[in-house]
């Protein structure tokens, strides 16, 4: 199952936030997916911070984008939180809570 944040920008466009999926080793660096651009990293912390949450029609085009890509077993949240950066690259020092 693939956890997926929807989230709206002020100019309207909708961002899709992957916080199980790291983007790199650095911590609060997830995956995410955009019409424009499409997969791509993002600072979870800071798209929730200037972001609204997205209504299911607002997202509906983008879910279905991602659906048509491979992701076929998505649980939509609203938040969630970014764990186990340490524990998948121990090796990469820039990985630790702030």
């Amino acid at each position: 199952m693939t956890k997926v944040v929807f989230r709206r920008y002020p100019d309207g466009q909708v961002i899709a936030l992957f916080p199980d999926i790291p983007w790199s080793g650095r911590w609060g660096e997830t995956t995410s997916y955009m019409h424009v651009g499409q997969h791509g990293s993002a600072d979870y912390s800071h798209v929730i911070a200037t972001t609204k949450p997205a209504t299911g029609k607002e997202y509906a085009g983008l879910l279905d984008e991602l659906r048509q890509s491979g992701y076929d077993n998505i649980k939509i949240v609203k938040r969630a939180k970014i764990q186990n950066y340490e524990q998948r690259y121990p090796e990469d020092n820039t990985c630790r809570s702030l």
